[in-house]
This record gives C-alpha cells, structure tokens and sequence, in this order.
C-alpha cells in the first residue's frame, strides 16, 4: 500500500513538471522510483508512463509538430534501443545503477548550463542526437535532455520542442519496451507489474490534469528548474549509492 501511495505521488508530480516545461518526466521521476523498486523496473515503468503521458499531450499539440527532424531523430533512437537494453540485462546490478547517476548528473548539467550542440543542423547531426538520446532513453529513461539541446541548437520554439518532442518519446519509448520483452532474462516472468503500473497510470493523470491547470499561472522557467533541483539531487544520491555498493 505504502509503495503504490509513493509511485501515485512520483509520477503524479513528474507529470506536473512534463506538462508545464515540455521535458523532465523521466529526470523527476527516475531518481525517487530508484529507492522504492531500483533501476530496471523503474525505467520499466517510466519508459511506459512516458509513452502514455506524452501520447496524451501529442493530441493537443500535433499541427505543430516538425515532421521532417522528429522522424530523423527517432530512427536512430529506436535502433540503438536494442543492443543497449541486451547490454544492461547483462551487466551487474550496482554497474546500472552507476551508469544511471553519471546520465542523470550529464542531463542535470545540461539543463544548468543551457547546453546547445554544435553542428546539430542536418542529417548528420540528427543521427548523432538520435543515437544519444536513444541509449540514454533506454539506460535511465532520459530522453529529454539530448533533445531539448538539439531544439535550443536549431532554434525551435518552445511550442514546437514540446509538440516534436512527445511523439518522438513515444517512438523511442516503444523501441526501449521492446527490447526488453525481446531480452528480458527469464521468458516466463511478468513483462511489467500490473499493480505497479495502475498506480504510475493513474499518478500521470492525476498530474497532468494538474499541469493543464498550473500551465495557465506557472512560469516555464519553474518548471525547468524544478526538474534541474529534483535530478541534481537524485543523481548525486544514486551515484553515492552506487559507489559505496561496489566499494
């Protein structure tokens, strides 16, 4: 009872922060789910959570989608989904969880310093974004913050970032899920824990009916930083964690 009142409360309050800044679902998300159930069916269940939240903002916000770079974009993403996810099954527990402090310290970071990616204009760079922004998707479910550099960098405006983006978390989202039906160690488990699924479902909307309403009075910059505060803390906690674990 305690743990599904706690993942109501985490996604509800990623929710809120995805509706009003455009990206940090995950980044909010990740680091307080880490605690409660670690990091494999915690990415599990945001990599879903994700996918419905960003379906849902999709259908408000679909004319003004850049069509051309959204699908430039998610196509490396979702190849590089599966050898990342037959690479993590593989690997030790408290490697994950390392791996996933560093990403969430670099996403952290980039949000602090506004980090803009050169020579992100065209195919090339496109691939490249793709590709970075897919294995960070499928090791800590972070998508967000390689996009969001990327949009800085072409000069989207924010309207077009968070219209863009929710599609292309959804294709990318989609990729990581099926690696890891594809890959998942035992065949016969459980592909996600459906009580555990309930509560993240229902915390989204809860949020994101809450996000529709604090979007009209909440700067974008609030949101941002809420992001940058709830992240920076997580990664650092999670890093610690990890180090010690290994030491």
């Amino acid at each position: 009872m305690c743990s599904s009142i706690l993942i109501v409360s985490i996604f509800m309050l990623a929710a809120v922060v995805q509706r009003i800044s455009g990206i940090g679902f995950s980044l909010v998300a990740l680091p307080l789910l880490l605690p409660v159930i670690g990091p494999l069916d915690g990415v599990a269940l945001i990599i879903i959570n994700s996918a419905i939240t960003s379906l849902l903002m999709t259908i408000g916000s679909i004319k003004d989608v850049a069509w051309k770079p959204l699908l430039r974009l998610s196509i490396p993403s979702m190849t590089i989904a599966f050898p990342t996810i037959m690479l993590l099954y593989r690997a030790p527990i408290s490697l994950v969880n390392f791996l996933v402090g560093v990403l969430l310290i670099a996403c952290t970071l980039t949000l602090v310093f506004d980090v803009k990616i050169r020579r992100a204009r065209g195919l090339g760079g496109e691939i490249v974004v793709g590709l970075v922004s897919g294995f960070m998707n499928a090791t800590a479910g972070v998508a967000g913050p390689a996009i969001g550099a990327y949009s800085t960098s072409v000069g989207w405006s924010h309207r077009t970032f968070v219209a863009t983006a929710q599609p292309y978390f959804i294709m990318s989202d989609v990729a990581v899920l099926a690696a890891k039906f594809v890959f998942r160690s035992d065949q016969g488990e459980n592909f996600i824990d459906l009580p555990q699924t309930v509560s993240a479902v229902f915390g989204c909307v809860v949020g994101l009916l809450m996000g529709s309403q604090l979007y009209k009075w909440v700067r974008e910059t609030v949101g941002r930083w809420s992001v940058i505060v709830v992240s920076g803390i997580g990664a650092v906690t999670t890093l610690a964690a990890a180090i010690l674990d290994v030491a």
